[in-house]
């Protein structure tokens, strides 16, 4: 899990690439498997994990 959030946010792998590299021979397996455990879809992580780096870089303390 923590390998397949790690390239859902950092990487610009499709869904069923990330499930490829992981070793699920099915696309829709993995993101059953992935909302079963997350909580959240595949999409969905992925959707969340930007809007946090949006927060993140929106942060006036971090202006020069």
């Amino acid at each position: 899990m923590t390998e397949a959030s790690i390239l859902l946010d950092n990487s610009g792998l499709q869904v069923s690439e990330v499930a490829e590299v992981l070793g699920f021979k099915d696309a829709a397996y993995f993101s059953r498997f992935f909302k079963r455990i997350a909580g959240v879809s595949p999409r969905a992580h992925r959707a969340g994990a930007a809007l946090k780096r949006n927060d993140v870089n929106t942060n006036y303390a971090a202006w020069p």
